[in-house]
């Protein structure tokens, strides 16, 4: 039932899609609770977000919806563009929210999450790059997009490789494009280090980031058991449709397969984010991206299957005792 009504993209999938997001949002709303911020993984343009979070909470959960949904929505419009979904799913829009909202750390506006908005932006443009043959623009721009996701989320800043090995995978890569994206991911930074030149901040600021690796550690925190078993049952969908993920049928395999190999190469860069410490592990959300679009891809091609169909309504079932079992107990 759940995977043909969300190959739709009628007003009433938009609307279930909407109600799912308030649904798994409402024990926030009645206890807000203010995001961690820390200097590792907190950027400079996420300050400014956290102290209006920190007089506003309430207000920083509802901007934390709207932000939530708007990205589903650009999500699943990105994945139907470039062909791993069909035009008419909103597969995407579903998983991200399920992806993006599977546990109560995540409704809120932690760091990561406006940084999310720049690297989906940095994905959509990697994956039209092929098609385009002046593309120094859009090289430019993709910097630019990671460099901005690195402000607001510094482990971000890693995915400027990613860039580099998507390039090499989707086109020629030559030295000429590489450097574009550096200089596209500097070109914020220096504006950022010119502003704390004129306010007298630049050496202060810089020994600050100097104690970034500090807290670079392969000690993961303990997950609690609802998100253990939420990260199983996402982890079991994808290998219901492991055949999909790792192939590609039609005329469009090529292109295919190459979006999904940046994707893949998305997941490799982000697994470093995890292990950047005092914030809640979820919160490290680089990874959530690219297992968001495979499993859209992966849902949104498969055949009916009954053992899908469960994993979904248990999985939908599992996040929202998440959210609302601490009422509870």
């Amino acid at each position: 039932m759940l995977i043909k009504f969300f190959k739709s993209s009628f007003a009433v999938q938009y609307a279930f899609i909407v109600l799912l997001a308030i649904g798994f949002y409402i024990p926030e709303f009645i206890d807000p609770k203010i995001p961690e911020v820390t200097s590792t993984v907190s950027g400079p343009l996420y300050e400014p977000i956290s102290l209006f979070i920190l007089a506003f909470p309430l207000v920083g959960v509802i901007v934390s919806l709207i932000v939530l949904l708007i990205q589903a929505f650009f999500f699943n419009s990105l994945l139907a563009v470039n062909q791993l979904i069909t035009r008419r799913s909103t597969f995407g829009a579903f998983v991200f929210v399920l992806i993006f909202s599977h546990s109560p750390f995540q409704t809120g506006m932690y760091a990561f999450f406006p940084a999310s908005v720049f690297i989906l932006i940095a994905l959509h443009l990697l994956f039209g790059i092929e098609d385009k043959s002046e593309n120094q623009l859009y090289i430019f721009n993709i910097g630019i997009s990671v460099s901005i996701a690195s402000l607001f989320y510094m482990p971000a800043a890693v995915l400027l490789l990613w860039i580099w090995i998507s390039l090499l995978m989707s086109r020629s890569g030559t030295l000429r494009e590489l450097l574009i994206s550096v200089v596209g991911f500097f070109t914020p930074y220096f504006f950022l280090a010119f502003y704390y030149f004129m306010n007298n901040y630049l050496i202060r600021n810089i020994l600050e980031y100097k104690f970034i690796l500090d807290l670079f550690t392969f000690k993961l925190p303990t997950p609690d058991w609802f998100s253990i078993g939420i990260w199983a049952l996402i982890v079991f969908l994808l290998l219901q449709s492991s055949t999909l993920i790792f192939s590609a049928s039609g005329e469009k395999i090529g292109s295919i397969r190459k979006k999904k190999a940046i994707a893949n190469t998305l997941f490799f860069f982000a697994i470093p984010g995890i292990f950047y410490q005092n914030v809640h592990l979820v919160q490290n959300g680089m990874a959530f991206i690219p297992i968001a679009v495979l499993l859209s891809y992966s849902l949104s091609n498969i055949k009916k299957s009954l053992i899908s169909e469960l994993m979904l309504w248990l999985l939908i079932v599992t996040i929202f005792t998440n959210h609302y079992l601490p009422f509870f107990i």
